[in-house]
């Protein structure tokens, strides 16, 4: 799970040479049927072979020549470029093992076509894209400065615009988090299925339509497209508020006592409420200096934080410290004739992460239990206020108030504070670097070490090869990172509205949805805010009975092979190509005649009107409509070479497309800005794109990104320098993955003290996602690093 670095010869190389045989054999079992199922299998065999034979020389250059350029020292082999190559390494294995499976299972009388067709175009809708973010590897490398990771200011808004636009359900469904270890890989898509149906239920206001959001919820369990369709959708359209909501539902209700259940025992679990007071701290060479909180937006707001020790110290339970126990289950107060153990030696100072927004340490409780009784130290971890109610320097300046606090009070915390060390994740981590630094600046005593894992240490809205990750990560997309930043930056933005397909009803379409959600602009207000409806009396029976006819005519499935599924919607490819036989008739099914029932008794009730329902996964299917068709790439009649073998070559279709509804014509608006790739890449290439981009977030950037208590690897030298030992902690396939290492190389120049800790398989956040053996194997390194390379015997 740990490594340094990676090889200089892609594991891919193998990869390609075997992919082009299990082309060549997939191509011979499906092209001789003439069915839709057996052309969709040949269209998306065509296309991973044409997008796989232009990103291996790409992927090759990148590790010949350009990759170890940026590596995070010369002995530490790692940064965004080679995270690319490490995630395409994946998606070819998984490719191949798809691919395998295929021709070992087609001659089995229980073979699925539908479901290994639906799942090879998913793969190859992801090769497709991926095709794309290694175009725009290739044009950060010739628009970064100095050497560095991030591209300048201009290209990093046309490429995150590209980015922002790009279609994303392809990662969220079938072959979500492909890139981690499998463990992880169903609690990603547990949390997606949550994510999903926690979107439907509160958008509700009403206790009959929050109920049938929650049956219809299933569809995310059963459909893997609808999920991806529905995540791509929510964070096409979700600001901070939603994920500031959703991220914290674990501290709500019977949450908060899920650490008491699971966590290890401790004697003391207290909540601080520090006074805005200002007092005076000794300095290490002997002079006072005043600590008053600076910050105007939280001024007179007390300072919240927490005390967890595994056992009861002397002081901790004095009558003068200004805390409280947590939930009333400080086992301090409880055993009456508890022992009191003398002052640790060391206090662990600990900063959550949860991007600037959300969370607390109450997040982290589990983690923080076991680290106070492993170490056998008191830790103290701020609830630092959270933007975008409390934007920077508010936090910052929280941390550092309570960080000296500590320090003056140590007697209270059980601590006699003669070592302290440092520790925190994701803009935690980023905190606590601040914090250290500006510790320096006022003279007072600085961390002895730190630990700083995945780390938020570039605080800006730019591009980088890592950052591009964010186009297929779960748990840290584009907009979150982007709603993160702005929110603590507190940056100037502003909505553009995109161009999109209006509904335009056809006469015959007469009970035709308005929800629309394939084509619909997205909304700018918060995904929060409750969906306004127009209905009358019979609308909710109106809506039940069209659900109901439509979910029996979908446990009736479809008559023929040959007939219009539900996750057609999904194919990229034209199929204007395939007709079946004249020969071939379609049977009315038992699918189209529940589902006609249903329309004609709720036509019946109420045949003046028209509801507005959810949409369900057994909604009418879209057609694609092409718009602004890019100029081929390849020719029809053109064959290429993979490895030994070839297949021919199907030309570029449109990847430009947009699904609307049957019946509708598209059409747009002069007033809205359209919706187009700003970047152009080799061979008139374009990714898919996204049919839900109603508006994008610009940021305004300013000169606040390069403060360095605001992004501290942009600090000056000398502020580095001033820092301790540092442990980074950093994850290969982390978004922020190039924060960790643009610090790591700023260390590395100067020749700071440091070492750089590289974890594989894992996404950002691990360490408050404790339900695997791979992320419990990272928590415990983590906790390895503070026992044995930091706290050594000090404790």
């Amino acid at each position: 799970m740990i490594y340094k670095g990676c090889n200089d010869r892609m594991a891919s190389d193998d990869i390609y040479d075997l992919l082009s045989p299990l082309l060549d054999d997939c191509m011979a079992l499906f092209q001789k049927e003439d069915s839709k199922t057996s052309h969709s299998f040949v269209q998306s065999l065509k296309s991973i072979h044409n997008n796989a034979i232009h990103i291996r020389p790409i992927a090759i250059g990148l590790v010949g020549k350009v990759a170890h350029k940026y590596d995070a020292s010369p002995h530490i082999k790692a940064n965004g470029y080679r995270s690319l190559l490490a995630l395409l390494d994946s998606l070819c294995h998984l490719i191949v093992g798809h691919l395998q499976t295929i021709c070992r299972e087609r001659k089995n009388v229980f073979f699925r076509a539908n479901q290994y067709s639906d799942k090879l175009r998913v793969l190859a809708q992801n090769l497709h894209q991926m095709r794309a973010l290694f175009g725009y590897a290739q044009i950060l490398i010739g628009h970064s400065e100095d050497g560095s990771l991030f591209a300048t200011e201009q290209e990093s808004d046309d490429i995150m615009h590209d980015c922002e636009i790009m279609a994303k359900s392809c990662f969220y469904s079938h072959v979500q988090g492909f890139q981690f270890y499998p463990g992880i890989q169903p609690i990603i898509q547990a949390l997606s299925m949550f994510t999903a149906s926690y979107n439907d239920i509160v958008q509700h206001s009403t206790v009959w339509q929050t109920t049938k959001s929650l049956f219809n919820s299933g569809k995310y369990v059963v459909s893997p497209s609808v999920r991806g369709r529905q995540i791509e959708k929510i964070y096409s359209e979700a600001e901070a508020p939603f994920f500031k909501a959703f991220f914290s539902l674990p501290e709500m209700g019977v949450g908060v006592l899920l650490p008491n259940l699971v966590g290890d025992t401790v004697r003391v679990n207290r909540i601080f409420n520090l006074p805005p007071k200002v007092f005076e701290l000794e300095t290490t060479e002997g002079h006072m200096v005043e600590i008053n909180r600076t910050s105007c937006i939280g001024h007179g707001r007390h300072v919240k934080a927490r005390l967890i020790s595994a056992v009861l110290r002397e002081g901790q339970d004095s009558p003068d410290s200004p805390s409280i126990p947590d939930m009333g289950l400080d086992k301090s107060k409880v055993l009456l004739k508890a022992k009191h153990k003398p002052r640790s030696k060391t206090l662990l100072f600990f900063c959550h992460g949860g991007g600037f927004i959300a969370l607390t340490s109450k997040s982290y409780e589990v983690v923080l239990r076991e680290w106070s009784k492993e170490l056998d130290c008191p830790i103290f971890s701020v609830d630092y206020s959270l933007a975008p109610d409390a934007p920077f320097p508010e936090a910052f300046e929280e941390c550092f108030y309570a960080y000296a606090w500590a320090l003056k009070n140590a007697e209270l915390l059980g601590t006699t504070a003669e070592k302290v060390i440092f520790a925190g994740d994701s803009a935690g981590g980023n905190l606590v670097l601040s914090v250290a630094m500006r510790a320096a600046a006022y003279g007072i005593k600085i961390p002895d070490a730190m630990l700083v894992m995945y780390p938020s240490a570039v605080v800006r809205y730019s591009a980088s090869p890592s950052r591009l990750l964010a186009v297929m990560d779960p748990l840290l997309p584009h907009c979150m990172l982007c709603s993160c930043l702005c929110a603590y930056t507190g940056f100037k933005t502003e909505k553009v509205a995109y161009n999109t397909t209006e509904h335009k009803l056809s006469p015959t379409d007469g009970n035709v949805d308005n929800d629309g959600d394939h084509t619909e602009s997205c909304s700018s207000s918060s995904i929060l805010s409750s969906r306004k409806q127009s209905v009358t009396d019979n609308s909710v029976i109106t809506t039940f009975l069209q659900d109901v006819g439509d979910g029996l005519g979908r446990l009736g499935g479809p008559a023929e092979p040959e007939a219009e599924t539900w996750w057609d919607d999904e194919i990229f490819m034209h199929e204007s190509e395939y007709k079946p036989e004249a020969s071939s008739q379609q049977r009315p099914s038992i699918t189209n005649f529940f589902k006609d029932m249903g329309r004609r008794f709720s036509t019946l009730l109420t045949p003046e009107t028209k509801t507005e329902k959810a949409d369900t996964f057994w909604d009418d299917e879209f057609d694609m409509v092409s718009i602004d068709n890019p100029a081929d790439d390849l020719d029809d009649s053109t064959e290429y070479t993979l490895g030994e073998n070839s297949v021919t070559s199907a030309s570029s279709t449109n990847n430009n497309g947009i699904f609307i509804r049957k019946g509708s014509t598209a059409s747009t608006s002069g007033d809205l800005v359209e919706a187009h790739f700003k970047i152009k890449l080799a061979n008139n290439f374009s990714p898919l794109k996204s049919r839900y981009f109603g508006e994008r977030t610009k940021v305004h950037h300013t000169a606040l990104v390069k403060n360095p208590y605001i992004s501290p690897a942009l600090a000056p030298d000398e502020m580095l320098r001033s820092l301790p030992y540092l442990d980074i902690v950093g994850c290969e396939l982390d978004p922020l993955f190039d924060d960790s290492v643009t610090l790591a190389r700023r260390l590395h120049k100067i020749g700071h003290q440091h070492q750089f800790h590289v974890v594989r398989g894992l996404p950002h956040g691990f360490l408050s996602l404790q339900m695997c053996r791979e992320t419990k194997e990272a928590s415990k390194m983590c906790l390895e690093l503070l026992k044995s390379k930091i706290l050594g015997s000090a404790v």
